[in-house]
């Protein structure tokens, strides 16, 4: 994944110029939304969430909404810190509530990922 969004490179007239464009390793994360059903010994996957992704450092956010078995993954995270929550409308919608969760994407040798990630859903009192 590129490090940067765009360049513009104008060579001369009969000219070439050597460009180092610098990648960064981006990785993908994956889990589940779960909420607790009733007489259900294990809990039951929420589809159609919108799940919110916020980069600790710079703030930037990326949406997407889980699957309808509650599953999600979302590629081309760069290194770094991020919060993982569910969009708050989603919430009052649900009447719920979630913990976000706080994670860290480390470049590896065996690759750059989180999975096992899940966000449960609570009802409101």
């Amino acid at each position: 994944m590129p490090a940067f969004g765009s360049a513009l490179v104008e060579p001369g007239p009969n000219r070439f110029r050597g460009i180092n464009i610098p990648i960064v390793q981006a990785g993908v994360i994956e889990g589940r939304v779960v909420r607790a059903a009733a007489g259900a010994a294990r809990p039951e996957g929420v589809g159609g969430v919108v799940l919110v992704l916020t980069s600790a450092r710079t703030g930037a956010v990326q949406r997407f909404t889980s699957f309808t078995d509650g599953g999600f993954y979302a590629m081309g995270i760069k290194p770094g810190d991020y919060q993982l929550a569910i969009d708050p409308r989603t919430l009052a919608a649900l009447l719920a509530t979630a913990v976000p969760l706080r994670f860290t994407l480390s470049p590896s040798p065996a690759g750059m990922g989180a999975s096992g990630l899940e966000l449960r859903l609570t009802p409101k009192p």
